[in-house]
């Protein structure tokens, strides 16, 4: 009997490989790929040499070569850098400049790894995408990860339905110390490769820094003129700052401003230039309105109902309930107010388990 093929997505890390493992395990006809994701800006940004000015080899290729070269399974190169600048840089540059905290990680599995990807691999004759998520499909649901500390179901919420059934992940049934053990048991070189920070394309993680590098490296200025006032809520001029870019909703520190109570980020308007500030009691927000929703479930069965929603990849869950709207959006209403609700975040829907659905925050109130 003929067996099924399986394209792996493989970064070179512990988990894409491992994940690889398990596929030939359970009985299919693996082969690996990794994405091109820079182009020549970025690789001059990371500090790779670029390939003749085709889009750089980057070392996780080449680390992903030797695992499948261990496996004994072929590996393909997609070059995809024109695609990820244009469809996961450009955006989060975009979002920050314009006073918002996109995750451009939910970007790249929405467009990139699940879109260009999946496609890629179906037009070659792949029957399912295996990936090194941390989560599981059951019966066509998306659940959260056996391990809760590497869960990544947040950022897998833009998955539509129909692409649970061509999509393996087979490391949710697994902790990630059981990853490693069983990588170190096989000889895997990369069994204790430390993680990989969360955004691949913002080194040391710093992201004002990448935005202020990459619009020098594109000849763009920021706006308007890098700066504005820090101020009140009620008007008054408390400080400067030197870019909207480098704030987010919630955030204390770097703020620079002298009184007795502290200060913390409370709203952002690029169009002025202003950071605006509020004591924490002042912070609270307990509606959200979301656009781009995507939903697992029947709208029916979840309009008006109590659900547990995230806005953050590492937060914690808040009960809200869910007004669904025909136009893709949504109000959610939380139970108790939110300190750091922000316009690009993701609001991703659970039921125990099971990921409802969500979308991106445009407004909160």
């Amino acid at each position: 009997m003929e067996k099924s093929r399986a394209l792996i997505a493989m970064s070179g890390g512990v988990d894409s490989s491992v994940a690889a493992a398990f596929m030939i395990e359970a009985g299919y006809d693996c082969a690996g790929a990794t994405l091109g994701l820079f182009d020549e800006t970025l690789v001059q940004m990371q500090g790779f040499a670029s390939n003749e000015g085709d889009a750089a080899i980057v070392p996780a290729t080449v680390e992903a070569q030797e695992v499948c070269k261990t496996l004994g399974i072929p590996h393909h190169y997609v070059d995809v850098s024109r695609e990820f600048t244009q469809l996961v840089v450009e955006p989060f540059v975009a979002g920050y400049l314009g006073g918002s905290t996109p995750n451009p990680c939910i970007f790249c599995n929405q467009e990139v790894k699940f879109g260009i990807l999946m496609r890629w691999a179906l037009q070659e004759g792949y029957e399912v995408l295996a990936t090194g998520h941390y989560a599981r499909i059951l019966d066509n649901r998306l659940l959260k990860a056996v391990d809760n500390h590497k869960d990544q179901s947040y950022v897998l919420y833009g998955l539509k339905k129909e692409q649970l059934k061509q999509l393996r992940l087979p490391l949710g049934d697994h902790t990630k110390e059981e990853i490693r053990t069983y990588a170190q048991a096989h000889g895997f070189a990369n069994a204790q490769k430390p993680e990989s920070q969360d955004i691949c394309f913002v080194p040391k993680g710093n992201y004002y820094e990448f935005i202020e590098a990459y619009l020098q490296q594109k000849d763009q200025k920021l706006p308007p003129s890098g700066g504005g006032f820090i101020v009140t809520t009620g008007g008054a001029v408390v400080g400067e700052h030197k870019g909207v870019h480098r704030y987010t909703i919630g955030q204390r520190r770097g703020l620079a401003i002298a009184g007795p109570k502290a200060y913390y980020v409370a709203g952002i308007n690029a169009s002025t230039a202003q950071v605006v500030v509020a004591h924490k009691e002042a912070l609270g927000k307990s509606r959200a309105y979301i656009a781009k929703v995507n939903l697992f479930c029947d709208a029916l069965d979840l309009e008006g109902q109590t659900i547990d929603a995230r806005h953050r990849y590492r937060g914690r869950e808040h009960k809200a309930i869910v007004h669904l709207r025909d136009d893709h959006t949504a109000l959610v209403v939380f139970d108790e107010e939110q300190h750091d609700l922000a316009p690009g975040q993701a609001l991703v829907f659970y039921d125990g388990q099971s990921v409802l659905g969500g979308g991106t925050i445009i407004a909160t109130e």
